[in-house]
């Protein structure tokens, strides 16, 4: 469950009607994904180690990590890069489920997380024909959201 984080540096503060995410490519010590969601005012985090799916067929580890403040939005190092932000529509966000779609810089996609023991999390790619993803694709365009470049 997000946890209230302290007081944020100036900038954090959530920008228009949806809540942001950010994918950190780390380099160090093993290379892997960082996928971060913003909720009640903290980033909630998973490790991925394969990277997000990049279709439906196959399932991802997603290892749930402690909270991060809202400035690693923006954040990068010599071993930590941006590879994707934006914004998120999150369909269901429950204690062991989460559905969301991420439209971000290189498209619109959704995702489902889902707890199986531990901090360990499965990570699965929906089908663009999902109907909550063609909802959420609808809503992005009435909303004027536009993450991706071009």
């Amino acid at each position: 469950m997000p946890r209230p984080s302290a007081a944020e540096p100036a900038g954090t503060e959530p920008t228009g009607p949806l809540p942001r995410w950010v994918l950190h490519d780390h380099r160090v010590p093993r290379p892997h994904r960082d996928l971060r969601l913003e909720q009640n005012g903290v980033l909630v985090s998973w490790a991925v180690p394969r990277g997000l799916p990049t279709d439906t067929t196959g399932n991802r580890l997603a290892v749930h990590v402690p909270d991060h403040g809202m400035d690693h939005l923006g954040y990068t190092d010599t071993d930590k890069s941006i590879e994707d932000t934006g914004h998120y529509l999150a369909h269901e966000w429950a204690t062991r489920k989460r559905v969301v779609t991420l439209s971000g810089r290189t498209g619109v996609v959704t995702y489902a997380l889902v707890a199986t023991r531990g901090e360990d999390w499965l990570l699965h790619r929906l089908r663009d024909s999902d109907g909550r993803h063609v909802a959420a694709v609808a809503l992005l365009a009435e909303l004027d959201v536009h993450d991706a470049e071009g």
